[in-house]
């Protein structure tokens, strides 16, 4: 769970990230994890638990599905990250069982642990890095893992031409749920 904060004046993007597991007051629902304020009643929840308990407003939100996670990297060509021998290590399993998950074969997109340090990532590989909680300092590294992703993925975009960003926004926005129209999505992009 993250915030997005795109300050105009300073021409800055900043990424919060926001522990699942925290204790929160849920509007109509008591104590519970922050995440179990969207299980419980969707974005709208969400929404509103982080604005009550935070003290922020939300103009607008993305959610990304976990396996889309995939796609969108894939659509970028890919993700430079530094990667360390633990991170890889416990990247295996998870990449495994994504293999598994859609049909490809074992032992597909395995990188050895030898080979630590920056890395050009898949999608598979992509999505398996985001969801180690072992490597480090668990959950809370886990959470730095995942900014370093999407400002690996804004870098990406940035890059590209404004014809390559329209091809990559048509083959990104099948894979994320916005309230956010076309183009005001693509104007923040381009910001």
């Amino acid at each position: 769970i993250m915030l997005l904060t795109i300050n105009d004046k300073s021409d800055s993007v900043v990424l919060t990230s926001f522990m699942r597991d925290i204790k929160v007051s849920v509007p109509g629902h008591g104590k519970m994890k922050l995440t179990s304020s969207y299980h419980t009643g969707g974005t709208p929840l969400l929404i509103a638990t982080m604005e009550e308990n935070f003290g922020i407003d939300i103009d607008a939100y993305v959610l990304v599905n976990y396996l889309n996670v995939i796609d969108i990297v894939d659509a970028a060509g890919g993700v430079t990250l530094e990667v360390n021998r633990d991170e890889l290590y416990y990247m295996q399993t998870k990449i495994e069982n994504l293999n598994k998950l859609l049909g490809i074969p074992a032992g597909s997109n395995i990188i050895p642990v030898d080979r630590a340090g920056m890395l050009e990532l898949n999608g598979v590989q992509t999505a398996a890095f985001m969801r180690v909680r072992m490597a480090g300092n668990n959950d809370l590294e886990r959470t730095e893992r995942a900014r370093r992703v999407i400002m690996g993925l804004k870098d990406n975009v940035l890059s590209m031409s404004l014809g390559e960003m329209n091809d990559f926004a048509e083959r990104v926005l099948p894979c994320i749920t916005t309230d956010m129209g076309q183009t005001e999505l693509l104007s923040l992009v381009l910001k």
